[in-house]
This record gives C-alpha cells, structure tokens and sequence, in this order.
C-alpha cells in the first residue's frame, strides 16, 4: 500500500503584506507595518512596538521621495526589496504562515517531552513579563488563575497570593503540607507575598520544594 501525505488546502492568507509594497512601487510600504500594529493582540506589545517603528520609518522614507525627487528611487528600493523582508514575521504572528512540514497518515511527529517541558518554559517567561509590566493584563488573562478559564495558557503558572492549599497542592502536585505551610505564611505576612523568595523563607521549605515554587510560582498584587 503507498503512502500519500495528507494534503492541506493551498492558502496563502496575508499576502497582500508582499504585494502591496512591490505593486505601489513601495508608495505603499508603510500600510501593513500599520496594519501589523493594530492586529498584534497586547500580548505581542513588543512587536506591535517594532512594528510601529517601522511603520514610521517607512512614512518618513515615502515622504522623503515624494519631497525629494532625488530620493525617490531609494524610496522606491526600499519600499519594494526591504519593506517585504521585515513584514514577513508580522505577517507571521497576525495570519499564521509559519511554514509546516506535511504530515502523512503513517509518521505522526508527536512532541518529546524536552519540547514540551521547554515550550511550557517560554510561555511561563511570556506569562512573568505580562505580570511585571502590566498587573491588570495578567488579572484579564487569568494568569497564574487557572480556574478562570480565559484561553490564555501560562505555561502551568500558580499565583502565590490568591490560591488556597488545596489548589497549590493539586497544580503544583506538592505535599498537602508544604501548601498549608504557605498559605499560613502568607497569613502571617499581611495576606500577600512581594517575592518568592519570601515565600520559601517563611514557609521553610527545603531545596526541593523551592524549585518547584521558583518554576510555577508567581505573584499578582492583591
């Protein structure tokens, strides 16, 4: 019996992101970096960033032909052969174009464990830098939360300051103890931990379970 890959169907969303500075003959060039900049959700605010830089630059370049006939052709050049380069991981994140191998019925790929263990580490990285820079993002994204069913994965963070014992055991798959002990340490410091190292002072806990509070644990305000 021969082996047929399963065929997707053939798409090619955003790719007006490429046309568009190559057809206007870059006039264009700035329109998707604007557009990247109001499609990236919040949880992208460092791209969506970049891109608005870029967008600006692009302006600034297309004006600059436009005021200054000698600089139109490198506004031109620019427009055309650069300006579809750096769209490419905007057009990326907003329509999903990331290139995919094709997958046949008989070798399925499943994730090793090391990619899982390390994909759930980058989203817990993502998930502390939200809570860092923005507290009220991470409270609408039920960070550290997961009973608040957002959609919003978190890589398996627990929030320190809001969980009972019981939720600390069974998320963070501890002893019922070690969550008792720091839930009464967090009573004893006013309601609400300011760091984790705080949390594995005064809750004692021993090598083990601090890497366990390091790894998972994070701490929204109250």
């Amino acid at each position: 019996m021969s082996q047929h890959p399963i065929r997707a169907t053939q798409r090619r969303p955003g790719l007006w992101y490429v046309l568009t500075p190559i057809l206007s003959i870059g006039l264009l060039a700035c329109v998707p970096f604007w557009h990247a900049t109001t499609r990236l959700s919040q949880g992208h605010s460092r791209d969506a960033t970049k891109a608005r830089r870029l967008a600006i630059v692009f302006t600034v370049i297309l004006a600059g032909g436009l005021l200054l006939p000698p600089a139109a052709g490198f506004a031109a050049l620019a427009g055309m052969i650069i300006a579809p380069i750096l769209l490419s991981p905007y057009r990326s994140l907003i329509y999903g174009t990331a290139t995919q191998r094709p997958v046949t019925a008989f070798s399925p790929e499943p994730v090793s464990a090391l990619a899982a263990v390390q994909q759930a580490r980058t989203l817990r990285a993502e998930a502390r830098r939200i809570v860092q820079d923005d507290p009220a993002m991470a409270r609408e994204l039920g960070i550290g939360r997961p009973g608040r069913g957002t959609g919003y994965d978190d890589g398996g963070l627990l929030d320190l300051n809001s969980a009972d014992a019981q939720t600390i055991s069974q998320v963070l798959d501890v002893r019922p103890d070690m969550a008792e002990r720091i839930v009464t340490a967090r009573q004893e410091v006013g309601g609400a931990f300011r760091l984790l190292d705080e949390v594995i002072t005064y809750a004692s806990l021993t090598e083990g379970e601090e890497l366990v509070i390091r790894e998972r644990g994070v701490l929204l305000p109250c």
